[in-house]
């Protein structure tokens, strides 16, 4: 009787357990920006720890080991057992693959970071590049000149990052389909931006 007790417990809590894992999958959120990504992979790593496996297995031992002592209901018993398992590797291939959305997710999240940085400075240069300069004094003039030498300067990384994103969202295009659209959208707003 506590052998039984102990199966139908452990079930119960397995298959709780998994019923919360397949809410998440089908939720399939991939976040709102990089770090609710990184929450999220966290939380898919923690459902495949091979403790949750570790503890199937007991309770389906525990589930053989009753059916071959015939102290009770034979046919339930190795029912729920079939239905966990199945439900387990279910569970464990969806959560893989989810893991692997959530990293592409987690590159297009970063892509966006870096393109709003990128698109923050070009549009702080372009302000500087249009700020009035008094050019009445040599000293005027040099400031004028020396601040004209570190805007070339910060456009040159620009350009170098620039193209570094470019590169990074073919590359990204091509692992995920349903981003192309909203990442050649930010590409092209950038090269207009940076023009």
């Amino acid at each position: 009787v506590k052998d039984i007790l102990e199966f139908n417990d452990e079930f119960e809590q397995l298959v709780d357990w998994l019923k919360e894992k397949e809410l998440m999958l089908q939720n399939g959120d991939t976040g709102n920006d990089y770090e609710h990504c990184i929450s999220l992979i966290k939380k898919a790593e923690e459902a495949l720890h091979p403790k949750y496996e570790e503890k199937a297995q007991q309770c389906i031992q525990l589930g053989d080991k009753l059916a071959k002592a015939g102290k009770t209901d034979r046919n339930l018993v190795l029912e729920k057992k079939n239905i966990l398992l199945e439900k387990f590797k279910q569970v464990k291939q969806g959560v893989e693959s989810y893991k692997t959305k959530l990293n592409i997710a987690l590159e297009v999240h970063s892509f966006m970071r870096d393109y709003d940085d990128l698109e923050s400075r070009i549009k702080e240069k372009i302000y500087l590049l249009n700020l009035d300069v008094d050019l009445k004094s040599l000293d005027a003039v040099q400031v004028a000149q020396k601040k004209t030498e570190d805007l070339e300067r910060d456009l040159k990384v620009i350009d170098a990052r620039l193209v570094k994103l470019k590169d990074e969202s073919s590359r990204i295009m091509k692992k995920e389909i349903n981003n192309e659209v909203i990442l050649k959208e930010k590409m092209e707003s950038i090269k207009k931006e940076s023009r």
